[in-house]
């Protein structure tokens, strides 16, 4: 995983970034989780369980979100002011009551440990179509990167999306971030459509 995440698609900013992905939900297993039940995934001699995350804690979340996400839009050449604004008004129309709501949820990641190791923020997406599910944000923590978890996650964004009857998982990648593009590519993930831009 390169960065601060392996990818951010905010609501206001579908198609920022090299490509939009999708697919129809694979079956159960095309991530290489051994054990899996419902919520957790064993990778490795390490397994990491979805917990949703706390209420006292989501607040803290939405500003580091926020704050990541403000990072990878500089980085993609906006102003610091618009990368401000557009992440502030992603975040806020997303949880318009500073909550998670069941539709759109927000995990910690934890390990077999109890540590918290990273995040998942996955939902329905901006279509009419409820079969339509999106990763909006997932992170695994520096510290805890090239253990497998990111792949694990990305299973568990799957067996989640799928138990509230998806049928497609989408997400966006930055462009520079080709450690995530290629996960995606290896686990079935299709380019959907791609954004272009030439600096003058």
């Amino acid at each position: 995983m390169l960065r601060h995440s392996i990818c951010r698609g905010l609501p206001v900013s579908l198609h920022i970034g090299t490509g939009r992905i999708a697919q129809p939900l694979a079956k159960p297993g095309q991530f290489p989780c051994r054990g899996s039940a419902r919520g957790r995934c064993q990778t490795g001699g390490m397994s990491i369980t979805l917990v949703p995350i706390a209420r006292q804690r989501f607040p803290s979340w939405l500003k580091r979100s926020q704050s990541e996400y403000k990072t990878d839009l500089i980085a993609i050449g906006e102003t610091p002011r618009a990368a401000e604004e557009h992440s502030s008004d992603a975040l806020g129309r997303a949880f318009p009551a500073g909550a998670p709501t069941p539709g759109n949820t927000v995990f910690d990641l934890v390990n077999d440990t109890g540590q918290i190791v990273g995040y998942l923020w996955v939902g329905r997406d901006n279509s009419d179509d409820a079969s339509s599910w999106w990763v909006w944000d997932v992170l695994v923590d520096p510290e805890h990167r090239g253990q497998g978890y990111g792949r694990a996650a990305m299973q568990l964004a799957e067996d989640h999306a799928r138990a509230e009857g998806a049928r497609t998982l989408g997400l966006s990648v930055f462009g520079f971030n080709a450690v995530a593009r290629a996960m995606y590519e290896s686990a079935g993930y299709e380019t959907t459509s791609v954004k272009m831009r030439k600096q003058l």
